[in-house]
């Protein structure tokens, strides 16, 4: 993936039957991007990952850690063109157990020459375990990217939200965690797609883009109506979501099709993805019936990304129902048990902060919408409060404390017109309002609000 200059996002709801789920471990995948028009080299993008609940961890001065070591060549007509080898440490959280598994994602580019088929080989070893490795080995084409009109391989990926943040993964203001296995289940239900188009300099002012899912066989399961894109330059990219929730269990096969009017041309891209069962027995949990569709979700709001927002408001009632028990679904600790302990947590804390922050008189549930609220909901009773009541020189202000979040971070809340109306003025999480001259601003705007103050 490299940086260019459009982003799309189209969120699609596909209508089908039954729940997915899928394995964990060691997966590869390899994308292909165009370095430049002209070039006789393109970018082989090496994307994988592991679970971090099959490493070792040892600990080493209070911290508990774990050394990977990735072996990776690529060879083409029984000839290494790369070989290189990656040591990858991995840090146990404070806040989180040893034996916590989820998958922990890494990549790798390398250059290398157009229109030939590659192998490549990639063996994980965990250091922690001398004897514990794993190998897979997958191929792939690098096509001859033509200067007037190609498109690059399509990348899959299962989550993608807004993030300014630095890292591999962050992307124009997106993090975009990939799914180099292919494979979606219920704790990934949208199937997040990113593709890159390259034009000549005589390009058209639009594109038309379209998609369809069909089965391994050809059978066509869904096809969606194309979409015209304004553009006004060369190279553009499209990320789009696909509920694929209650697609049945089997293997598929995502095909874009891109057209150029100027050129009268269209190009194809295709990816297979599977849909599979859970690992261990699930019970499905389902917690709306009629009216309560919005009071659910009221109680996940807070958690939900604005792709998934757009989603569900394009949603019909039936598939909202779907897609909140999915996601009560896929964060789940225990699946093969009737209760959901982290729904119940959330909803305690949504009508906790209904009590204690409440603008209404207890008239109707308002607590909620407030950013105490809001920050109560999201991250659970802090570890400390710090208040400042009203005094001669400032209005009454509250200092969260989380220490284990994100190494330790604060909230701070002032009711700065002294009318009960507590806003968050200043946060050191990422994403939060940070303003680190708040208490100045609100001793100055105390100092303007009382009478004789300044003007």
């Amino acid at each position: 993936m490299k940086k260019i200059t459009l982003i799309s996002v189209l969120l699609t709801a596909i209508i089908a039957l039954t729940p997915a789920s899928g394995p964990t471990g060691l997966a590869v995948d390899i994308n292909q991007y165009r370095i430049s028009p002209g070039a006789d080299t393109g970018l082989a993008e090496i994307v994988w990952s592991i679970n971090r609940g099959s490493l070792t961890f040892h600990k080493s001065d209070g911290i508990w850690q774990d050394t990977l070591q990735f072996e990776i060549s690529v060879s083409r007509d029984d000839s290494v063109f790369y070989m290189d080898t990656l040591t990858r440490i991995v840090e146990v959280p404070a806040d989180q157990m040893v034996s916590e598994s989820y998958l922990l994602f890494d990549k790798h580019t390398v250059e290398l020459p157009t229109s030939g088929v590659y192998v490549v080989e990639i063996t994980a070893h965990d250091l922690g375990a001398p004897d514990s490795f794993s190998t897979l080995i997958t191929s792939f084409r690098m096509p001859d990217f033509a200067d007037d009109f190609s498109l690059s391989s399509i990348a899959l990926f299962g989550d993608v939200s807004e993030d300014t943040t630095e890292g591999i993964f962050t992307f124009d203001g997106f993090r975009m965690l990939p799914n180099p296995s292919g494979v979606f289940r219920v704790s990934l239900p949208i199937l997040y797609y990113y593709i890159e188009i390259y034009r000549g300099k005589d390009f058209a002012d639009k594109i038309i883009s379209g998609w369809e899912i069909s089965l391994e066989s050809g059978e066509l399961i869904q096809r969606a109506e194309p979409e015209t894109i304004a553009s006004e330059v060369n190279d553009l990219y499209i990320v789009n979501g696909l509920d694929i929730s209650t697609l049945p269990l089997g293997v598929y096969k995502l095909t874009l099709n891109i057209s150029d009017d100027r050129l009268d041309r269209t190009l194809e891209a295709a990816k297979k993805f599977t849909i599979l069962e859970p690992e261990s027995p699930l019970i499905r949990k389902y917690y709306l019936i009629g009216d309560n569709i919005e009071q659910e979700y009221d109680y996940i709001e807070y958690f939900l990304t604005s792709p998934d927002k757009r989603l569900y408001e394009n949603l019909t009632d039936d598939g909202r129902i779907e897609f909140i028990n999915r996601y009560w679904e896929g964060l789940d600790p225990t699946l093969d048990t009737q209760e959901n302990e982290y729904r119940v947590e959330i909803i305690e804390r949504w009508h906790t902060a209904n009590i204690a922050f409440d603008q209404s008189g207890g008239l109707e549930p308002s607590g909620w919408r407030t950013d105490r609220g809001r920050i109560y909901i999201k991250f659970g009773k802090p570890d400390d409060i710090e208040r400042s009541p009203i005094t001669m020189g400032t209005n009454p202000w509250e200092q969260w404390h989380y220490f284990e979040l994100k190494g330790g971070v604060v909230f701070v809340f002032a009711d700065r017109k002294g009318i009960n109306d507590w806003r968050l003025v200043h946060s050191t999480y990422p994403g939060e309002l940070y303003d680190p001259d708040w208490n100045e601003k609100l001793f100055r705007m105390h100092d303007i609000g009382r009478p004789g103050g300044a003007e």
